[in-house]
């Protein structure tokens, strides 16, 4: 992405290692926490939290990175 010109990107997956990604390479990064509509293995409730709600906490402080919330629905 770096090359293409690309400088910040936005991205929602479940797991946070994004985020060490985008500081290894000192991009810019929006990275969604997703809450669930339904039971998964992560989390048995849509309250309960996501590995990337703990990376947020851990990396608030970074500035090349940004936390918002992100949903998924179950697609029928």
């Amino acid at each position: 992405m770096l090359r293409g010109g690309v400088t910040c990107f936005n991205e929602m997956y479940f797991f946070p290692r994004s985020a060490r990604a985008a500081l290894d390479a000192g991009m810019r990064a929006a990275l969604g926490i997703i809450a669930f509509e339904f039971p998964t293995a992560y989390a048995a409730m849509p309250t309960t939290t996501s590995p990337r709600a703990a990376a947020r906490d851990a990396l608030r402080e970074e500035p090349l990175l940004s936390f918002c919330m992100a949903r998924t629905r179950r697609i029928r």
